[in-house]
């Protein structure tokens, strides 16, 4: 495997790591767990959903910046979805920061803000997909990639660590399986 493939397989697996860190986080939110069961997997759920989006949000403004000046003027329809990709990711960081500030909070802050950064994803992310990979095919080197990735050692151990912990804390019942992948714990 050649080091592009390596950093695109990479980010692939922590965006797969992500859909299923959420997924199981609404699906414990919507259970009845005790107390003792709930708060540390919504803890370590939301440590770890902080931590993935704000490398996504800042992966993906790299992107465009890297991308608009090499898309040609006269394709606007590419320039409309970078603008809109950039539009959305100020607002994920703004969601995701305030999910960021409740960390720590007492349980029911921590978990309204679990509810609220689920609904903002669910309403928003999820309803805006941006078609950029044919983009990154016609204009991204390695380069670009490494540039784009933040992919290195420390990120990749921090990811998996951050991981680990959450699917550890799963609650009876939950699994970190991402809408229509297998469960990500079991292979690749």
């Amino acid at each position: 495997m050649n080091e592009q493939d390596f950093i695109r397989q990479q980010v692939q697996l922590e965006r797969a790591h992500m859909g299923a860190t959420r997924a199981a986080l609404a699906k414990a939110l919507d259970g009845q767990y005790p107390t003792e069961i709930l708060e540390p997997f919504a803890r370590a759920a939301a440590r770890y959903l902080v931590f993935v989006v704000r490398r996504f949000n800042r992966q993906d403004l790299e992107h465009c910046a890297i991308l608009l000046p090499l898309v040609p003027a006269s394709d606007t329809a590419d320039h409309e979805a970078l603008a809109d990709l950039t539009k959305i990711l100020q607002l994920s960081g703004t969601a995701i920061e305030a999910l960021a500030s409740r960390l720590d909070a007492p349980l029911p802050d921590l978990l309204a803000a679990c509810v609220d950064y689920n609904q903002f994803y669910t309403s928003v992310l999820m309803a805006r997909r941006h078609a950029t990979y044919h983009l990154f095919e016609q204009h991204y080197d390695i380069e670009s990639w490494r540039r784009a990735s933040f992919v290195d050692a420390d990120s990749i151990l921090e990811e998996r660590a951050l991981y680990a912990e959450a699917n550890r804390l799963l609650p009876t019942g939950v699994e970190l399986r991402s809408p229509g992948r297998p469960a990500s714990g079991k292979g690749p």
